[in-house]
């Protein structure tokens, strides 16, 4: 009888074959990995088989080592920053996330193999020494055959470990296809499509289905099926979508976060008895259903349908879940992307609408994206601009680096803060505004906008205003077409000459003009205009240029001006020379107008600065000039005025004193007559007298009236500045007006005033005052009423009222009563006497002795006349 052979324990890999294992294997990959590949693209396509091999001769510790080895090479020679360690980050993170979870199995189920294999060698060496045995030993068959049987028993067992393993070969390598293909898989329908086909595979499923989770507006919750095959279009129809309730294998793994695994119809039938007639028409027998977690949450459902029973090992389990997780990870992925995506075609969207530029850079400071308003700005393309800098698209501008555009945009990238200038764009040629941001991945995003109409209204708006301030700081338009071309460079040009007509109304031609004003900032320049001038004076026979302007009052406007222009226009080789020394580059010749005629003109021209003139700036110019000509109309008028004025009131003061002469003899004989020196006076003569003595005094007033507006008027009246008390006014006042208030039936009320109140002026012009709008009132009020003056002190002024209760002045007619030879209507005061001076005079006396007078009145009621003086505080000395 010979032994049985000895059972020996399955022996664990040596430390030098795990450590061969755990090393060896990954280095390998990354070989193969830097040949076949050369640069990123799968890197874990050969770390994956990498890992099956340490885990196969070295145990799961050696695939675990070698897992992060494989992870670490990865890290360093496929993921950026490349060739350095670095942690990573979106979408790297996931598939590191996935090879580690995938290799953790694969290690495990390798390990598990390998020992099933050692076990299954080391009962085939069993089976061979019994069957040796049973050949040596045929007494022993009976404990031989007994032996086999338990060996075969150990071998099925065995068998079904192996098909097992064979099984999970099959299931990771559609893994591996899986992973590949959903690292390229960038929309949730591209996942859901991917986990479908690769999963069915890989489950050996007849049927199957990806639904997802959507919640609709009502707040509802319900599965809407992507893909599924296996089950009919009648079917498919009916469960495209569903109700998320319990009672159903899908909606149940989602409601529960668990995998619901059916193993036959009598299961199906115990836990689903609803849905189990329709599971039978179709032909199933097993289900199982997953669901995709992602956050904790799950967000779908993978199902699978098997037409025989299946039982749902441990390792079929951890497939199933492997699976889902890395669908799971792969959808969130692909929304990220997808959201991402899709924010960036509405900002693209909404960056294309806007009317701004917009432009985009990065750190270096090279443009990434540029809308089509940005393009347009620039009259560049798209192309010319993208991965360039400014100073490579505008090389041909010089100074390109210190335009405020360039600066702002390099300090945003520095201080990382946002920044906004406006400035002219020597590039563009235009006003521009620029909004600068820092952008999230370092660079800076900017936003521009074409502002020139808006800063062109701003100056021009600003300018009119100085230029019509200027225009009326003067009376002498010289000095004020002076200051005005003065002001107009640089605003306006870099030249400004203004040339104003001798006499506007001539006929003659070539017309006398005066040249007021030529401005030029540079000395040298102005030379070489004064030489040009005088050696080539206007050819005044020509239909157009400056005589066209002067004869039709139409402007003269040349936007760019040539060489060929100037060789065209030039009398001569020095002509010509001279015009390229001043280096016209643009013209407008506006004419100076007011009332339809013209009275000169202006020239303005743009030079060596290189600008350009447009419609708007002739626009300007000639809104510019047509105030210019109105100052210039204004001051001529006014010169004329003023000697008309001076003509009128020499005119006045000569006819005044001729007058006075032969009314004071003719007032020295009715003195005569009425002292009885020509003999006796009867009642009728001395009725007769009396009526031309008031004639004569009346006639004499008239006269002093002329004279005091004449000399107010000229400035000639001579007043005198001392204190005066106001109750000898008063006095005075009551001894003129009390007799004549009295004959006209009046009531004439004095109000008492403070004895030391004291006013300063002249004595007799304030009487004179007094007596004038005493008489005012008079004359306005009827019989029976009343007049009263009174005086008070106000502040530093001494106030002296005059009211009366006549039939007063209407409020249209309250502006003019101060006005020189101006009465009411007899239908409202009945005036009986008066030139209409008397409230004129004694406005300007009031305002000669500095102070004022002012009236309100109501008709019907009456009036009141407010005089204000100085108070005797103010006096300058005291008599």
């Amino acid at each position: 009888m010979i032994d049985p052979p000895t059972e020996r324990p399955v022996r664990a890999p040596s430390t030098r074959t795990r450590i061969g294992a755990a090393l060896g294997a990954p280095i390998a990959a990354l070989a193969a990995s830097l040949i076949v590949l050369g640069k990123p693209g799968t890197p874990f396509l050969f770390f994956y088989p990498a890992v099956a091999v340490a885990a196969w001769y070295g145990g799961v510790a050696s695939g675990v080592v070698a897992a992060l080895l494989s992870v670490v090479f990865a890290d360093y020679y496929f993921f950026p920053p490349y060739r350095s360690f670095g942690v990573p980050t979106g979408n790297d993170a996931l598939v590191i996330t996935v090879f580690l979870t995938s290799a953790l199995i694969i290690s495990r189920v390798s390990g598990v193999h390998r020992g099933t294999q050692a076990k299954a060698d080391l009962l085939a060496r069993q089976l061979t020494a019994r069957a040796e045995e049973l050949q040596g030993e045929l007494e022993a068959g009976q404990r031989l055959t007994e032996e086999l049987e338990a060996t075969n028993e150990e071998l099925a067992a065995t068998n079904e470990q192996l098909e097992a393993a064979n099984e999970y070969e099959a299931q990771r390598g559609h893994l591996f296809t899986l992973a590949a293909s959903l690292a390229r898989a960038v929309t949730p329908n591209d996942v859901a499509g991917i986990v479908f086909r690769e999963g069915l595979a890989a489950a050996g499923a007849d049927g199957g289905s990806v639904g997802v989770v959507v919640d609709d507006p009502a707040g509802e919750r319900h599965v809407t099926m992507l893909h599924s095959a296996g089950y009919g279009e009648e079917t498919m129809a009916a469960f495209q979508q569903f109700p998320l309730v319990p009672g159903r294998p899908v909606s149940d793994a989602i409601i529960s976060g668990a995998p619901v695994l059916i193993g036959s119809l009598r299961e199906w039938e115990a836990r689903y008895p609803s849905t189990y007639p329709a599971v039978a028409t179709l032909g199933y027998e097993s289900f199982a259903a997953v669901p995709v977690m992602i956050a904790g949450k799950a967000v779908a459902a993978i199902s699978f349908s098997f037409r025989g029973p299946r039982a749902f090992n441990a390792g079929t389990v951890a497939f199933l879940e492997t699976l889902a997780s890395v669908s799971g990870q792969a959808l969130e992925r692909a929304r990220a992307f997808d959201a991402e995506h899709r924010a960036h075609e509405r900002t693209s969207l909404i960056v294309e609408s806007v009317t701004d530029g917009f432009v985009a850079l990065d750190r270096d400071m090279r443009y990434t994206y540029v809308n089509r308003r940005a393009a347009e700005m620039w009259n560049r393309s798209t192309d010319e601009l993208l991965g360039r800098t400014p100073a490579e698209v505008f090389a041909d501008v010089e100074g390109i680096e210190r335009s405020p555009s360039v600066v702002a945009l390099a300090r945003v990238l520095a201080d990382r803060t946002p920044a906004a200038v406006e400035h002219f764009s020597v590039a563009l040629r235009r006003w521009i505004e620029l909004r600068a941001y820092p952008s999230g991945e370092g660079g800076v995003v900017a936003f521009f906008q074409d502002i020139t109409a808006r800063r062109r209204a701003q100056d021009a708006s600003s300018f009119l205003a100085d230029a019509s301030q200027l225009l009326g700081s003067s009376t002498d338009y010289r000095e004020t077409l002076t200051n005005l071309a003065h002001a107009a460079v640089p605003r306006l040009g870099d030249w400004c000459a203004v040339d104003v007509l001798r006499d506007p109304g001539s006929t003659q031609w070539p017309p006398a003009l005066d040249r007021v004003a030529v401005v030029h900032q540079d000395p040298a320049k102005i030379a070489l205009g004064a030489e040009l001038t005088a050696a080539y004076p206007t050819d005044w026979t020509q239909e157009g240029g400056f005589p066209g302007v002067i004869r039709t009052g139409t402007p003269f406007y040349i936007p760019e001006v040539t060489d060929a222009m100037l060789m065209a226009g030039a009398r001569d080789a020095r002509h010509l020379e001279l015009l390229r020394a001043l280096q016209f580059r643009s013209i407008m010749v506006v004419p100076l107008t007011a009332r339809d005629r013209v009275l000169g003109a202006m020239t303005l021209c743009m030079t060596e600065s290189g600008r350009t003139y447009d419609e708007a700036d002739l626009a300007l110019a000639q809104d510019l000039a047509r105030r210019a000509g109105a100052a210039v109309d204004a001051a001529r008028l006014l010169r004329d005025a003023e000697l008309a004025n001076a003509a009128k009131t020499e005119f006045l003061r000569t006819i005044s004193h001729e007058l006075r002469q032969p009314i004071n003899a003719t007032i020295s004989f009715l003195e005569l007559w009425e002292l009885g020196v020509r003999g006796p006076l009867d009642d009728q003569l001395r009725d007769d007298l009396a009526r031309m003595q008031r004639n004569q005094r009346h006639l004499q007033r008239l006269i002093e009236d002329l004279l005091s507006f004449t000399r107010l008027d000229a400035g000639q009246l001579t007043i005198g500045r001392q204190a005066v008390p106001m109750r000898e006014v008063l006095t005075s006042l009551e001894s003129i007006m009390a007799p004549q208030m009295e004959a006209a039936g009046l009531t004439f009320e004095i109000a008492a005033c403070s004895p030391d109140l004291e006013l300063v002026g002249d004595q007799g012009r304030v009487v004179q005052i007094g007596v004038n709008l005493l008489t005012n009132a008079l004359r306005a009020t009827a019989a029976g009423g009343r007049v009263r003056i009174e005086c008070a002190r106000d502040g530093d002024a001494t106030v002296i009222v005059v009211s009366d209760t006549g039939i007063g002045i209407p409020a249209d007619r309250l502006d003019h009563i101060f006005s020189p030879f101006t009465q009411l209507g007899r239908a409202l005061n009945a005036p009986k006497e008066g030139a209409g001076l008397g409230l004129a005079i004694s406005r300007g006396l009031a305002e000669v002795m500095g102070g004022s007078l002012t009236a309100t009145s109501a008709v019907g009621i009456g009036s009141t006349f407010v005089l204000r003086l100085p108070a005797a505080e103010q006096a300058v000395t005291r008599r």
